[in-house]
Parts: C-alpha cells; sequence; structure tokens
C-alpha cells in the first residue's frame, strides 16, 4: 500500500493496534503513532495527533522519499511489523509495547526496533509531545543520554541509539539516518505518571520486544478455536485481548475517543469505559474461546462495579470501577475537524433497560461454562431482578443513547430476557428461589404487554416503540 493523509489526518482504516494490557498505541501506515495514552488506556494521551493534526502529537519514523508499504502482526501477537520500500532499499520497524518475563512492566513502554533490510534507506524521526488535549505545554530538556518530557504530572524519558545525533527544540526531539542492510537501531519512549521514570539500556529494550513477542504468542496458545475462519477468529481473540484492562480485569468498549460517527458530524463519543452490553458480548466471545482467564477477571469486575449502584444499573462504568463523572469538551481540533471532541460520556446516567437482559444472559452463559455464583453476586442479582421487575414499564434511552425516552422495543425485550434468566439461574441453584414466582408473572407481563404494542400487523414485525 501507499500511506495517504487528507489534512494532516491518515484514514482510520490505516491504524494498526498495539498494547500491553494496560494502554494501546495506534501506529500509522506512514510510520506514524499518532494515539498514546502513555499509562493506561483511558488516560489524557500525550500523543493524539489523530483528534488535532497540528497540537495532538506524534512519533514519526518514516522514509524522506517516496515508498511503497508492507504492514502485519508479526503472527499471534500485537506486535506490528512495517516494511518501507524504496528506490534504494528497504527497512523493517517492529513496534511493541513491551511486557517483561514475569507480567506487566511496572512502568509504561514503546519501543521501535529499526533494521535493515536491503540496500540503503534515509529515514526521518521525530518525538512530538502533545498538548494532552489542549491541557498544557511539555516541557524538554537533555539528561545524560535521555531527553526528558514533562507533561503535567507525567514524565518522559526518549532515547536514541545509532539514529544520528537528534536535535531538540522546545517542543520536539528529530533526527535523521541512513539504514543499510543487517543494521539496527532503536527509538524509545518510557514513561510514568506520579513516578520517578525508568531509562533502560539498548540492550535491555531489545531484549523486550523478543520477550514481548514470546508472551503474547504463549497466552494465543490458550485460545481454544480450530473451526472456520480460524486465523480471523485469532486475530479477533486479539484484538479484544487489547481491551481487556488487565489491573482490574474490566473491558474497555474502544481505546479511543471521539472518532466521528460521519466525517464534519458532532456524533464523536468517549467509549474508554465498561459498558455492560459491550462487556457482556465479549465475555461470551471469550468463553466461547476458551480464555477463561479474562472471562472470570471480567465477570468478577463487574460484578463489583454493579455493587457499587444496586439496585441500579448504570450503562457503563469506569475502568477503575467508578461511576463516570460526566462529560465535558477538549480543546483540540477534531479528527479531520470533527467537533466536539469530548472526554467522559454523558450517557453515563441514561436509563438503558435492555441492559439487564445483557447482564443476566451473560451470567447464564458463564454459569453454564461450570462456573459457580457465590452468595453476594447471588444478592446482587436477586436484587437487579427485583429492579427490573420495578422498572421495565418505564421508558429508557434505548441501545442507541438517545435523549428522546420512549418505550423502546428492544429494551422491553431485554428486561423479558433478564427476568427469564434469572429465573433459570433459580433453577440451577445459582439465585434463591423466593423471588421466582413474581420474576415469571412479570416476565409474562412484558411479553403481554410488548406483544400489544410493540407489534404492528400493518408491517407484521414489531416496531422500534411502542406505537409507532
Amino acid at each position: 500500500m501507499r500511506p495517504r493523509r487528507e489534512d494532516g489526518y491518515a484514514p482510520i482504516e490505516d491504524y494498526a493496534a498495539i498494547g500491553d494490557g494496560r494502554t494501546v498505541a495506534l501506529v500509522a501506515a506512514d510510520g506514524c503513532i499518532d494515539w498514546w495514552p502513555v499509562t493506561r488506556l483511558d488516560a489524557t494521551p500525550s500523543f493524539a495527533r489523530l483528534l488535532d493534526a497540528d497540537r495532538g502529537g506524534t512519533i514519526r519514523l518514516t522514509p524522506t522519499e517516496a515508498y511503497d508499504v508492507d504492514r502485519r502482526y508479526v503472527e499471534d501477537t500485537n506486535v506490528v511489523e512495517t516494511v518501507f520500500t524504496t528506490a534504494t532499499g528497504s527497512v523493517r520497524v517492529t513496534d511493541a509495547i513491551p511486557m517483561g518475563r514475569g507480567g506487566q512492566l511496572s512502568w509504561s513502554q514503546l519501543v521501535r526496533r529499526i533494521d535493515g533490510v536491503a540496500g540503503q534507506v534515509e529515514l526521518e524521526w521525530s518525538v512530538e509531545p502533545g498538548s494532552r488535549l489542549g491541557q498544557c505545554e511539555p516541557r524538554l530538556t537533555r539528561h545524560d543520554g535521555a531527553v526528558v518530557v514533562e507533561l503535567e504530572e507525567e514524565m518522559l524519558a526518549v532515547q536514541a541509539w545509532r539514529l544520528g545525533e537528534p536535535d531538540v527544540s522546545a517542543h520536539a526531539i528529530r533526527g535523521r539516518v541512513v539504514t543499510k542492510a543487517g543494521n539496527s537501531a532503536v527509538l524509545v519512549i518510557t514513561g510514568g505518571a506520579d513516578s520517578p521514570v525508568v531509562v533502560p539500556t539498548c540492550e535491555k529494550c531489545l531484549v523486550s520486544v523478543d520477550v514481548t513477542i514470546d508472551r503474547w504468542q504463549e497466552w494465543s496458545r490458550t485460545i481454544d478455536y480450530d473451526g472456520p475462519w480460524r486465523e480471523v477468529v485469532r486475530r479477533s481473540a486479539l484484538a479484544l485481548k487489547l481491551l481487556a484492562y488487565s489491573p482490574t480485569g474490566a473491558i474497555a468498549a474502544a481505546p479511543t475517543t471521539s472518532l466521528p460517527e460521519r466525517i464534519g458530524g458532532a456524533k464523536n463519543w468517549d467509549y474508554r469505559f465498561m459498558w455492560v452490553r459491550d462487556a457482556a458480548f465479549t465475555i461470551d466471545a471469550m468463553l466461547t474461546l476458551g480464555l477463561h482467564d479474562e472471562a472470570h477477571a471480567a465477570v468478577k469486575w463487574m460484578l463489583g462495579a454493579l455493587r457499587e449502584t444496586e439496585p441500579d444499573l448504570r450503562v457503563f462504568y469506569s475502568l477503575d470501577g467508578r461511576e463516570p463523572d460526566g462529560e465535558h469538551e477538549a480543546d483540540a481540533a477534531g479528527y479531520r475537524n470533527s467537533k466536539p471532541v469530548r472526554v467522559g460520556n454523558r450517557a453515563a446516567k441514561q436509563t438503558q433497560l435492555g441492559t439487564f437482559g445483557d447482564l443476566f444472559d451473560m451470567l447464564w452463559l458463564y454459569v453454564q461454562d461450570g462456573h459457580r455464583l457465590d452468595r453476594a453476586s447471588a444478592r446482587l442479582l436477586t436484587n437487579l431482578a427485583d429492579r427490573c421487575c420495578d422498572i421495565w414499564h418505564t421508558k429508557g434511552s434505548g441501545i442507541w443513547e438517545l435523549q428522546k425516552t420512549r418505550h423502546y422495543t428492544v429494551e422491553k425485550i431485554g428486561c423479558w430476557t433478564a427476568l427469564d434468566r434469572a429465573i433459570q439461574l433459580a433453577d440451577a441453584g445459582q439465585l434463591e428461589k423466593s423471588n421466582v414466582k413474581r420474576w415469571a408473572r412479570e416476565r409474562d407481563r412484558i411479553k403481554k404487554w410488548t406483544n400489544k404494542h410493540c407489534w404492528s400487523d400493518k408491517r407484521n414485525s414489531y416496531t422500534a416503540w411502542a406505537g409507532t
């Protein structure tokens, strides 16, 4: 492929995702890393050219002359290899967010390993920290072989080996190098928040890439699937694994905020939260693929988060289990001028009754997989089933998070599903049976009401909401 940009922005589909279970970075086809919240997936990004071509910040590594690109994930990993081919030669760039042999590193790091493949290629590189979505201006200083970048509470160390003498300005570190076949170089950014910054050696950084490849391939061997579209399914599992926030077990709906539904439009939402619905679907997929560790971690975390708001069921929760605290607009241009750029999501306080069905259906699948609910979780689910009985007849915002509340058909069906699965859980000995009669009575009322108010004889189908 030949990479392209429009007004400084790469096509969304040209990005590859890399990560380590805590954060995700996006690598464009032209070698620019345009999104990286350094310390955690839902942190304010220090590199966010994805949402602001001028001030967002990027980590650039690209040939100085015309080139073609061939990219792939290293087999069964979330490590990306990019081969740039010019008229004079080719060079391979391997991008990874490293993991240690014993698990996650206690610091955040991004390694770009450059290996000459054939002939020679001149590369230009830069590390250009952004404004953290308009929050601050970076401060750069030299320190014994590294350039230290300070961005509010975050501190980064930038190191380059065999990449030429860098030029350090007030806002960026830049350099050029000619790669030759058989030669290698390394660019590393290491960082943390409110903590000392690690300054590793070149050898440790090179080894960390190989270790990370081994760790991903070891994890991929736990995927229990040998059916149709095997490689596509495995790649999808690796993508879902990137959204599993390992410090808590929460599953993010997406690693980014404010990518537009339509270029230039305003439907740009922050999805760096755990949506109960999305997580339920993901847990279902994980159970199907035999990924029991991730599924159990997500279920445990979700039940813990739900206890903080019971008997109410929120649409989504922060990755650390807190209840989200609103939404504000960031001082950023937006992807191809798609404003606003949002931090947080105002749907946090919405009523989406269908979420009850997503939750209970997922937990029914979970226990069918051989697991058992503890007493505290059983009490929680009993209270939630009772709450569903109390409010199923009210209006909600639907799965589309619309501002106008209605009796959306899909929400009634979700409530029916929740009570039906609650009854099955009780029959299986997972919940107390004391409230089963009420659940069955309300389940049948939901079906009767929905068939009366949400069915169209004229169209011979259910309708979007009652009376339409």
